[in-house]
């Protein structure tokens, strides 16, 4: 967890995992002659905690990261567990709370997971989606009946101006001259992931 932690730009993090038992006289005995409270999940209780600065007191995640901190900690997770655990990794706004170089070391870390499981990010990151093996858009459209979502592959130049609307709202050439710059990068894995091709 520490090495993918500082991958996603969290180089002084530190998480920890705190297991605790609460007392139950009507409980189950370990064997030591202590009964303690049994739920559908066991006798611990999990308690997941992270430091993101150097100086911080590991926190509750419901207590002290930011939404951008418990995305990265949510992806770091996620690279750690097996492809046998889970085949499939779905993400919704992975992006939340980051940007620029952050964003770039994200989409580097999903491509790496990539490489042995089905992974299906939703970004609005150009630095991500130019890390993907495939891109799709979602488009929404008023229907008679309520709305309708429509996705379809992007590819070639419609991909490069896809990126490029991702990054400025518009197809500059400036954008564009940098979209087809990051379709590069993340074919050929120039941010510490060398030859990931897939997301």
């Amino acid at each position: 967890m520490t090495a993918e932690l500082r991958a996603l730009e969290l180089p002084h993090a530190r998480f920890r995992v705190i297991l605790t038992r609460s007392l139950d006289v009507d409980g189950v005995d370990t064997g030591d002659g202590t009964p303690v409270r049994c739920g559908p999940a066991g006798i611990d209780e999990v308690d997941f905690r992270l430091a993101p600065n150097r100086d911080s007191v590991p926190m509750p995640l419901d207590e002290g990261p930011s939404g951008g901190e418990l995305g990265r900690l949510a992806l770091a997770l996620s690279a750690v567990v097996s492809e046998d655990d889970a085949p499939v990794l779905v993400l919704d706004e992975v992006d939340t709370g980051i940007g620029g170089e952050t964003a770039a070391r994200v989409g580097d870390v999903l491509a790496r997971i990539g490489r042995g499981r089905q992974v299906i990010a939703i970004t609005h990151r150009p630095e991500i989606a130019a890390r993907a093996a495939t891109h799709l858009t979602i488009t929404k459209a008023d229907r008679p009946g309520g709305p309708q979502a429509t996705a379809a592959v992007v590819t070639g130049d419609e991909r490069v101006s896809e990126i490029a609307r991702l990054m400025s709202g518009r197809t500059t050439a400036a954008a564009l001259i940098r979209a087809a710059e990051l379709l590069e990068e993340g074919a050929s894995g120039d941010r510490g992931t060398p030859g990931v091709r897939t997301m």
